[in-house]
């Protein structure tokens, strides 16, 4: 066991599962309700007929909240915590599960020695456990071997917490090793995957993008698209589906916002050259999370670190001297020189910066959540097309959208207000929805069972299915000339000119490498590492964005001596890699098969 436990690629697999949140398990009580809305004595759900209150998912997920507000980077997304909190339920309900069915159980000993070898991150970033800044694992052991630590009784209770967390982890990596014992790696894997890393080539190519061909070359039938559509009708099903119609509260900043940014960064500009201290400045009002902190101090950056415009002015000043405002992507700047120097040739500037991101003021935004919500408030009472009427607000149709599809307004964060809806009565209204685009409002208009999109629904998307298929047809065929000079030989660049074509040259690439242009680990890369010799031309060889005929420049072989000396690390990184894929695919069954009945669209409009 305690071999198993030293292998650290093993052990983080399912880590998540056990060990999130733990900060949450050593806080006593918590503050107000931070989202949601009751449901009388309703659960938020059930796993395999183990009931989950609202009580303790709100727990969970208001640990959750703590924990990613202490990580910094702004409020959280509450949505997001929503289902990752309901993930982590459901996954810890079924894996316990599976943990008391096959009677698996650790010791103390074991827990211990983990504990004190291997110590939660948590642990190794107490104060009380550092010297120097860093983690003293003598200080901790003091700790746990001191009596008087269990006779307090926070400490003590932070001793249970990280060792009932370890317990937690322990159990599953054990269930883990029962799941994928049989998982093996041969030497011809690991050879394979040897040849895979190191085997490089070099190649030129000419291509013919799919994107370059004019639709009115690829024109498309009715025909065509009933017989595409009734040939791949599975890729067109969707789960059970609502349609409304929605108002949105534009977020987006206008032309009058934009003035009043500069504006308000003139005001700053003529405070700075009025004697008043940036660095000061900065810290109140920047907008870079990333250096407002350390009053807008950017530190030394040469040439091409920064945005043109920036990079531009930066280097224009003087040490000690202020820019004009400065409209960049990002926002309106002034900026400061304090220092410029050379360092191994290469001409550096030290800089502070002011950046006011071009967007509402916060009264703006206060003003539009209230007509949003008074909109809402007679929506409600009035019916939701009445409301939109007397506010001069324009409806909008959705189209049918089922859990997790894009829907206008909230993207890809439907499945709260499609469950919501799927138990609702037409007309309902929805509560109000918020991300940085806007404010949102929605109203049932129909709903439907799970089953195959009409095809009116989808003729734009099998269109573009088909003209793209026949798009990449023409390139492979524009290609043929190409392959047929280039193997004559010809110059590929020469001939791939005479096609209207594309030339370029690779780097050394191995087979999962990227190459722009290109992508990854498609037939381009399968068409490259089947060359041989240097000067052998491909077949044509298309992707579903181009077609390329393919030259050898260089092939350098995989070392065989390497692979002695690496062979041991790449079986332990494939071992590790089946593991967790043979787990996975456990896993993912053990869900299909469970139970599982989600009532939070009682509870949570968002997630």
């Amino acid at each position: 066991m305690l071999k198993t436990m030293r292998n650290v690629g093993f052990i983080k697999v399912m880590m998540w599962v056990v060990a999130v949140c733990f900060v949450g398990l050593i806080v006593l009580e918590w503050g107000a309700d931070i989202g949601g809305r009751r449901a009388g004595g309703a659960n938020v759900g059930e796993v395999n007929g183990r009931a989950i209150s609202y009580q303790e998912f709100d727990r969970l997920l208001k640990q959750a909240y703590q924990q990613r507000k202490d990580q910094g980077g702004g409020e959280p997304d509450f949505g997001a915590l929503v289902q990752e909190t309901w993930e982590r339920l459901v996954a810890e309900t079924l894996l316990e599960e599976e943990i008391q069915k096959r009677g698996i159980v650790v010791s103390d000993a074991e827990i211990d020695y983990v504990n004190r070898r291997q110590p939660m991150e948590f642990v190794q970033n107490q104060e009380t456990f550092q010297t120097g800044g860093k983690f003293d694992p003598a200080k901790y052991n003091q700790f746990l071997d001191n009596p008087a630590t269990y006779s307090n009784p926070q400490a003590a209770q932070f001793v249970r917490a990280v060792e009932g967390t370890i317990e937690r982890f322990l159990r599953t990596q054990r269930l883990q090793e029962r799941i994928a014992s049989a998982v093996k790696v041969t030497d011809a894997e690991a050879r394979q995957a040897y040849i895979d890393q190191k085997e490089q080539v070099k190649v030129e190519y000419a291509a013919v993008e799919a994107g370059s061909i004019p639709d009115t070359e690829v024109p498309v039938s009715d025909a065509e698209i009933g017989a595409y559509y009734e040939a791949h009708k599975k890729d067109f099903e969707q789960g059970d589906a609502v349609r409304c119609d929605f108002v949105a509260f534009d977020k987006r900043p206008t032309a009058e916002d934009e003035k009043a940014v500069e504006a308000e960064v003139r005001r700053l500009l003529e405070r700075v050259r009025a004697g008043a201290d940036f660095a000061q400045l900065a810290q109140e009002h920047s907008d870079d999370p990333g250096s407002a902190a350390n009053g807008g101090d950017l530190g030394l950056f040469g040439r091409g670190r920064m945005v043109p415009a920036f990079e531009q002015a930066a280097f224009a000043l003087q040490p000690g001297q202020v820019s004009e405002p400065i409209r960049t992507q990002f926002g309106w700047h002034i900026l400061k020189v304090e220092e410029r120097k050379t360092e191994n040739g290469e001409e550096q500037v030290r800089a502070r910066h002011i950046l006011r991101k071009i967007e509402k003021s916060r009264e703006a935004l206060d003003r539009m959540r209230d007509q949003a919500e008074a909109f809402l408030e007679q929506a409600r009472k009035r019916g939701f097309a009445a409301a939109a009427s007397a506010a001069g607000l324009q409806a909008h149709d959705t189209g049918f959208f089922s859990k997790g599809a894009f829907s206008p307004g909230l993207g890809n964060r439907t499945a709260g207000l499609v469950d919501f809806f799927l138990h609702r009565s037409e007309g309902e209204v929805s509560s109000l929805f918020e991300n940085e685009q806007g404010f949102f409002v929605y109203a049932l208009k129909d709903r439907r069972k799970a089953g195959v999109r009409a095809l009116d629904e989808v003729r734009q998307g099998v269109t573009a299915r088909i003209q793209r298929e026949k798009k990449v047809a023409v390139a492979s065929r524009r290609m043929e000339p190409v392959a047929a000079a280039a193997r004559s030989g010809a110059n590929l660049r020469d001939a791939a000119r005479t096609q209207g074509a594309t030339f370029d040259t690779t780097g050394l690439f191995a087979r999962q490498g990227f190459l722009p242009r290109v992508g990854s680990q498609n037939e381009f890369f399968g068409a490259a590492f089947l060359l041989t010799s240097p000067g052998q031309v491909s077949d044509v060889a298309t992707t579903d964005r181009a077609a390329y005929v393919i030259r050898l420049v260089e092939r350098r072989p995989a070392e065989e001596k390497g692979f002695a000396s690496e062979k041991d690390a790449i079986k332990s990184s494939l071992a590790n890699q089946k593991r967790s894929q043979a787990f996975a695919a456990w896993f993912e069954d053990l869900k299909k098969r469970a139970d599982v009945v989600d009532n939070r669209y009682m509870f949570f409009s968002e997630y």
